[in-house]
């Protein structure tokens, strides 16, 4: 028995890999259970065009963004706001365009990240996001305040990994000071 799913990280695109994706998104669709995309499987949903639904949050960085849209990642760039309400009008679910002061919508409310920095642009970095967001449902939250509260958390993590660390992040910095990231008790939201 689970309540959320996190798929795409490393599973590649081949053929195999995309049908097992698409029926397992089918599936999905067709229950209460929460999904997190990233990698992989946004290519896979790029190439194939589905609509999901409110409980799936894609995350995608500008360049796939772009591939989603068929657009230029510059036009992504230019109006990263825009770009994210129609990720989430596309698809029918809760986008996550991660960059710079990330945004979070669904396709109503839109809310930008303020924590965070260059550093979480490193191999692995978007994993351990879809790690946490994930995390975030399986504990029960919707899936709008699960993707945000995983977003500040993330880029707190790695604010206070680079305060202390002084350089470059790796995915494991992030990790490794998520608990100092999280909240000593419970929040409403």
């Amino acid at each position: 028995n689970f309540k959320s799913v996190a798929v795409g990280c490393g599973i590649g695109t081949e053929k195999d890999t995309e049908k097992f994706l698409l029926s397992l998104l089918e599936l999905l669709k067709s229950t209460n259970i929460s999904a997190v995309l990233d990698a992989d499987a946004l290519n896979i949903l790029a190439k194939n065009n589905l609509s999901l639904s409110k409980n799936f949050i894609i995350t995608p960085h500008p360049g796939e963004a772009a591939r989603l849209l068929n657009l230029n990642t510059s036009l992504i760039q230019k109006d990263r706001y825009t770009s994210a309400l129609m990720l989430s009008e596309k698809f029918k679910c809760i986008s996550v365009l991660k960059g710079a002061l990330t945004i979070i919508t669904d396709g109503k409310t839109l809310a930008v990240n303020s924590t965070g920095n260059p550093y979480l642009a490193t191999a692995g970095s978007g994993d351990v996001l879809t790690g946490i967001i994930s995390a975030c449902l399986a504990q029960g939250l919707e899936p709008f305040k699960a993707a945000m509260c995983a977003v500040y958390a993330h880029g707190l993590a790695g604010d206070i990994a680079f305060r202390d660390k002084k350089g470059f992040l790796i995915a494991n910095d992030i990790i490794e000071y998520l608990p100092l990231a999280l909240p000593k008790e419970d929040i409403t939201l």
